[in-house]
């Protein structure tokens, strides 16, 4: 199979061209596969769902004014319209129970710390308790951080764990970007040893 030449490959964003900057280019394309294996089958059993595709740039950081970093940075999907139509939000509800309702949402906040300052871009009327898919436009600002949330109240006899602990360890760790994410490991203390009970 021939080459093809790097100088035949141009990738845009908005007008600008990421080409002179660029040393890969990839591009992936799948389907998602659903695991439907039952117990008792011989072998692992996928059934086929929607195609995926994605374009992978790589390539040299170019600070200039008008280079790959600011035009990059200020994307449309970094605190921007998502689309001159807004956009669209998709559940897809695979496995369900009928004693389990959730209030699913999709919110946005711009700077990620979801306390209150968050808004909802969709709600759906899929609850979980059955099968099914549904699609919500989105009319209003896709801010730079977004999130799906499921809220249910619990009721008499879910179960619970209950007991006093102590933090035997926590551990921070600085991301990329400033994010700082952190791993708290509890243990039993003092007084009555958890355990499992009901709401």
């Amino acid at each position: 199979m021939p080459k093809l030449a790097g100088d035949h490959v141009q990738v845009l964003v908005d007008s600008y061209e990421l080409a002179g900057d660029s040393n890969r280019v990839r591009i992936d394309e799948a389907r998602d596969l659903f695991d439907i294996t039952a117990f008792g089958d011989e072998a692992r059993k996928f059934s086929p769902g929607q195609r995926m595709m994605a374009l992978q740039h790589a390539g040299f950081m170019n600070s200039a004014e008008a280079g790959s970093h600011p035009v990059l940075q200020g994307a449309a999907v970094d605190n921007g319209v998502a689309s001159a139509g807004g956009g669209l939000a998709c559940l897809h509800v695979l496995e369900a129970a009928a004693s389990d309702a959730y209030v699913i949402t999709i919110e946005t906040s711009g700077s990620g710390a979801f306390a209150g300052e968050q808004s909802v871009l969709a709600t759906f009327t899929l609850d979980g308790t059955a099968l099914g898919s549904e699609q919500v436009k989105i009319a209003g600002r896709i801010l730079r951080h977004v999130r799906w949330k499921a809220k249910a109240a619990p009721v008499a006899s879910d179960p619970k764990y209950s007991g006093e602990f102590l933090i035997g360890s926590y551990r921070p760790q600085i991301m990329t970007g400033g994010t700082v994410l952190f791993t708290a490991t509890l243990k039993p203390a003092t007084g009555d040893a958890p355990e499992w009970g009901a709401v």
